[in-house]
């Protein structure tokens, strides 16, 4: 019994730490974005280094996911692990709506 008590608290503490771990990657990724909403009409805009720096973000919170799944068929409650699996996956995504949200709404040119 007590066993699996600690158990349960491991995989607590893994879901916890993959919260984190993207909710801080989508916390960075829109803060590595907002500079967009500022460029001036008509600007040419080639964010080479923004998207190095997404793309890594993006890799990295990508990179909890295959640790996670083996969770979906042992823990309860799910809805943890599904919001980390989601979270997970849009860094990247949720960066390029919004460099093509500020590009529409400000005016630039993305080349």
């Amino acid at each position: 019994m007590e066993q699996k008590q600690s158990r349960v608290e491991t995989e607590q503490q893994v879901v916890r730490r993959s919260l984190r771990l993207v909710g801080i990657a989508n916390v960075l990724t829109i803060l590595l974005s907002l500079h967009f909403y500022w460029v001036p009409a008509g600007a040419h805009v080639h964010p080479v280094i923004w998207f190095l720096f997404i793309f890594i973000i993006g890799f990295v919170a990508f990179g909890c996911l295959p640790f996670r799944l083996s969770l979906f068929r042992d823990s309860r409650p799910v809805y943890p692990l599904w919001l980390a699996f989601i979270l997970g996956v849009t860094p990247i995504p949720l960066a390029a709506a919004m460099l093509h949200h500020a590009a529409w709404l400000r005016g630039f040119s993305i080349s």
